[in-house]
């Protein structure tokens, strides 16, 4: 079995980004490392790099970006974050997700027409 960690065990989450107590990345990584995790989500949009995760040999396994349905705008903004996370994913878990979100495209779209 393996385990994976993910920011929001340290608090940091969507609604967190920005305070000034909050976990560095880089420590956390630090820590999450010293604990024994050898792979993490992204957390919050710009919060860990893919770059900054392989200086800390660290695997990527998801992503986290809100979809806000109920905005046309924000939604499309949170799709360009989704394709981010999943151009960072390796290949079967890139087309994995690539399926999902496109499916999830086309069913707001579906909704709109509705």
């Amino acid at each position: 079995m393996r385990l994976a960690s993910a920011p929001v065990t340290w608090g940091v989450w969507e609604r967190t980004v920005g305070r000034d107590d909050l976990v560095p990345p880089e420590l956390l990584l630090e820590t999450m490392r010293g604990l024994g995790y050898t792979a993490t989500e992204l957390g919050p949009p710009g919060y860990f790099t893919p770059q900054l995760l392989e200086r800390h040999e660290m695997a990527l396994v998801g992503g986290f970006a809100p979809l806000r349905f109920e905005d046309e705008s924000a939604f499309r903004d949170d799709m360009e974050i989704e394709k981010a996370i999943v151009s960072a994913l390796d290949k079967d878990e890139r087309d994995q997700l690539a399926t999902l979100l496109e499916k999830l495209a086309r069913a707001m779209e579906d909704a709109q027409q509705d």
